[in-house]
């Protein structure tokens, strides 16, 4: 990889929702070596093996022993642990996306109408016999099916939250935004 967060071993996902947990599969997947902790505020049960987590009173006041803080997009932007952290040690799964991914990417964006966008574009893609994957705010995390797909042929139609693509670090092929 070309991006110079992953030369670090020591991970912190902040959020253990569907996304967070797709960061974890993901990663041990990809890069087996990496020390991986989860933190939520809330109980997180079903954890893989090897990944620490830290929930309750057990949830950090700080990321410096981390190398790397992966924030979930239900984390606000303006949540004081994130100010521990340089910016340089903060990414999102969908950055890890974005990087990853070897296909063409549509990103789906607005205030309304996002889904139903998004939606569209998939099927009439998949009409069409292209390999197009419905991805993002839509409930299908886009590391997930990067394990499964990701040849240049593949088209993923990434449906963006606000919070997702305030910490984009590059855009998508193609970009749709809704009404705003």
């Amino acid at each position: 990889m070309t991006s110079p967060h992953w030369n670090n071993k020591k991970v912190i996902i902040l959020g253990a929702g569907l996304e967070g947990l797709s960061t974890v599969n993901f990663l041990q997947s990809h890069y087996p070596e990496y020390q991986i902790t989860v933190a939520d505020k809330a109980d997180i049960t079903n954890l893989p093996d090897k990944v620490l987590s830290l929930t309750g009173n057990n949830y950090p006041t700080s990321l410096a022993a981390w190398d790397l803080a992966i924030v979930s997009p239900g984390i606000p932007p303006h949540d004081p642990l994130l100010a521990t952290c340089t910016p340089d040690k903060l990414t999102t799964a969908t950055n890890i996306f974005f990087e990853e991914c070897q296909g063409k990417i549509i990103g789906v964006t607005g205030t309304k109408g996002k889904s139903t966008t998004s939606s569209l574009i998939s099927h009439i893609l998949q009409s069409a016999n292209l390999p197009a994957y419905l991805i993002g705010n839509i409930g299908n995390p886009g590391l997930s099916e990067l394990n499964l797909h990701n040849l240049a042929t593949d088209i993923f139609v990434f449906e963006l939250s606000s919070y997702q693509a305030m910490r984009l670090e590059q855009g998508p092929d193609i970009c749709v935004i809704t009404n705003l």
